[in-house]
């Protein structure tokens, strides 16, 4: 019964060894720009042939340094602002008005 909780907990999702949100989005720019690059200039996809394997294999690199490498961002995304407003004038950084 513990094990798929740990293995849950310890192995965080991946999309081809790489950590799934960098991954994911990895993609959907690569493809975007692609699609893009092909509408504008209507020359070659080699360059991205070339470049999305390049792109993943560092993100394979990087998860595989830190594979909680998803979580770490979308709890930096959450994180909101670091300063706060005074609601009156005063000297400092007050957290209660």
């Amino acid at each position: 019964m513990r094990e798929p909780v740990l293995k849950a907990v310890c192995m965080p999702p991946r999309l081809f060894w790489a950590p799934a949100i960098v991954a994911g989005a990895n993609l959907i720019v690569q493809f975007s720009l692609m699609l893009m690059w092909v509408g504008l200039t209507g020359r070659s996809l080699m360059p991205f042939i070339i470049s999305i394997p390049i792109a993943h294999a560092a993100i394979v690199a990087w998860g595989s340094k830190d594979p909680h490498l998803s979580k770490m961002l979308v709890s930096w995304g959450r994180s909101g602002p670091t300063s706060t407003k005074n609601v009156y004038r005063c000297r400092g950084t007050k957290f209660a008005p």
